[in-house]
């Protein structure tokens, strides 16, 4: 079996992860918006949640369209990919922030959350904590995505040679 039908097969199968995340998501919103009695809707809380559902949806639409571009036999080899692999490495590197700076922000803004868990469980995260795991994947996302662009300037070089 050939590279490309390896690296086509495991698109198929992510491209399946991500679209079952991304719809997880999405219920999860639907799920909230509509059992939302309890809560106060303030325009903090509401921009907390938003900016952590809007972070995540991005960097899954931004992983579905690289995958699909394997998938169309586009190589990944290209200014267009590393460019997409930037965008998503930024994303993972300020998905983490954005979503502790919230939950703090909505344990301070729901009364509902004082004392449970010591005020770290929200709807954004159950990590007590900034841990910074996918702080450090978008680092490591960036770093790779430098790499892939410094080796398509040497196949320019190496192609202008010949």
């Amino acid at each position: 079996m050939t590279d490309m039908i390896k690296l086509k097969r495991t698109a198929v199968v992510l491209i399946c992860i991500v679209s079952i995340v991304i719809l997880y998501v999405l219920i999860q919103a639907t799920f909230m918006l509509r059992n939302s009695e309890p809560l106060n809707w303030t325009p903090t809380v509401i921009a907390a949640l938003v900016i952590g559902w809007i972070v995540v949806l991005v960097a899954m639409g931004i992983s579905l369209s690289m995958l699909l571009a394997i998938i169309k036999d586009e190589t990944p080899f290209s200014r267009k990919f590393v460019k997409r692999l930037k965008a998503l490495a930024l994303l993972l590197i300020i998905y983490e922030p954005v979503t502790f700076i919230g939950a703090r922000l909505i344990r301070f803004d729901l009364p509902i959350f004082e004392g449970y868990l010591d005020g770290e469980y929200t709807m954004i995260t159950t990590v007590p904590g900034f841990v910074g795991f996918i702080m450090v994947a978008g680092l490591i996302v960036y770093c790779v995505a430098h790499i892939l662009n410094y080796g398509i300037s040497l196949q320019k070089q190496v192609d202008e040679t010949l």
